[in-house]
């Protein structure tokens, strides 16, 4: 078990939250990195450190129920009977913290979705050659390409010859930014577009909510199984292996507090066509709710919604302000 007091960023109380982080040992406090949306931050956080295997448990699937071990960030988990979670926690100091998942889908051609956190390259490929031989893997969808996305793409790429980058073409753009070419890897698909992946098909949408325009989910039209990209993301304060083990008003409050951090558009958007793009995801009824943020959630769809539609009327997120940031910096450990 790993514990973390993080220094609250809004306010000074002290606020304890439970995370899974790098599988280091001792106690004693750590310097790890801590995510606001897509921004990265270093931040001092007290770590208490007991030095023993990470237990998870998958709940999700009785006929797939097994302990697997975790020695790194990274944990796998199966979610389904062919999906597995590649997923770590990250603190978000004074909020909580947030799920970032990666999945594989062990299919005739297996499929990777998203790469991982940036720093937790190599726990993720770890966890990632645990799974597969990644010479296998013959599509990789990125669903966006902020920096809890893309934390292993290069190397996925590189052990991966035979893969095509599914992703758009303002992601494609987007990933020149940083100096990543994949013009010749890549495999351009919209919104409303399938593919089509040996024993399935893959339905492309775009998400109700997003904090990247190039954001594109899709459904696996043979399970049903949704990748919902960072839509249905939410605040916890402790990891849970399924949506259904958070108690419900803290599911709600974390899933509204999460949008307006990481969409703060919604406030502005119409509530007519909001609802409306919320309707056309539950006419596809999912089995199985897949998204990068939260816990995998079953038969949580129309719940999952109701809150979604509440977040255009919650009070906005507001961040620290300069005066603010000074007392964090000169807070005891920093």
């Amino acid at each position: 078990m790993i514990v973390a007091r993080s220094r609250g960023i809004i306010g000074q109380k002290e606020s304890p939250v439970t995370v899974l982080l790098a599988g280091a040992h001792g106690i004693g406090p750590h310097r790890v990195p801590t995510l606001y949306g897509s921004l990265f931050l270093s931040y001092y956080i007290d770590i208490i450190i007991y030095p023993s295997t990470l237990g998870v448990q998958s709940a999700v699937q009785e006929s797939r129920e097994e302990e697997i071990e975790s020695q790194a960030a990274v944990a796998r988990m199966w979610v389904s009977d062919e999906v597995e979670s590649l997923g770590s926690y990250v603190p978000l100091p004074g909020l909580g913290i947030v799920p970032v998942n990666a999945f594989l889908i062990h299919s005739t051609q297996p499929i990777l979705v998203d790469t991982g956190v940036i720093f937790l390259r190599e726990a993720f490929l770890s966890a990632l050659h645990e799974a597969i031989d990644p010479a296998e893997i013959r599509w990789l969808w990125l669903t966006h390409a902020d920096p809890d996305h893309i934390g292993s793409l290069m190397e996925v790429l590189a052990e991966a010859p035979n893969a095509r980058l599914v992703t758009t073409y303002l992601a494609m753009g987007k990933l020149s930014l940083y100096g990543i070419d994949v013009a010749q890897r890549a495999y351009l698909v919209n919104p409303g577009q399938e593919l089509h992946v040996g024993d399935r098909t893959l339905l492309a949408f775009r998400p109700p909510t997003f904090d990247s325009p190039e954001s594109t989910g899709f459904q696996d039209t043979q399970t049903g199984a949704m990748f919902s990209v960072d839509s249905f993301g939410a605040l916890l304060s402790e990891p849970a292996a399924r949506a259904t083990d958070i108690p419900p008003a803290a599911l709600e409050q974390g899933l509204v507090r999460w949008r307006t951090v990481d969409s703060p558009w919604l406030e502005h958007v119409d509530r007519g066509r909001f609802g409306r793009s919320l309707d056309t995801l539950r006419r596809m009824d999912p089995s199985i709710i897949l998204s990068s943020h939260p816990p995998p959630a079953v038969g949580m769809t129309e719940t999952l919604l109701e809150h979604l539609r509440a977040v255009p009327e919650a009070a906005p997120f507001v961040g620290p302000d300069q005066a603010e940031l000074e007392r964090m910096m000169a807070a005891p450990g920093r």
